[in-house]
């Protein structure tokens, strides 16, 4: 009895963690609130955006939820992880994060960034 304890604490530490280092999922909601910001946001667009920062930020670093930073500091800081990214990972490519792909992380970012308040 005791192992099963033992090995079902350690399943939910384990679930607990890796949702922790896991960006929001954008839902419905969160686009209709998003677009008071970003007018005509879509549901589309935010998942376009969740899914830039899992290929992109992930790339060099854990995730910052995004309540992390206020939305001031987020417009700096994603262009400036985009030319650091550039120069890590670019090896001479004139743009290695286009700035489409920025502007849609930032969409992400400061939409859920409201949700977690």
């Amino acid at each position: 009895m005791i192992k099963i304890k033992i090995i079902f604490s350690i399943i939910l530490l384990a679930l607990a963690v890796g949702c922790a280092t896991m960006l929001p999922i954008p839902t419905q909601t969160d686009a209709d609130r998003g677009a008071s910001k970003f007018p005509n946001l879509t549901l589309e667009e935010l998942n376009k955006g969740k899914s830039n920062a899992d290929l992109y930020c992930k790339k060099c670093h854990e995730y910052y939820m995004p309540t992390a930073y206020s939305v001031e500091e987020w417009e700096k800081i994603i262009p400036k992880m985009a030319q650091i990214a550039k120069k890590k990972i670019g090896h001479g490519t004139d743009e290695i994060i286009a700035v489409e792909t920025q502007e849609s992380i930032l969409k992400y970012i400061v939409t859920m960034r409201e949700f977690e308040k």
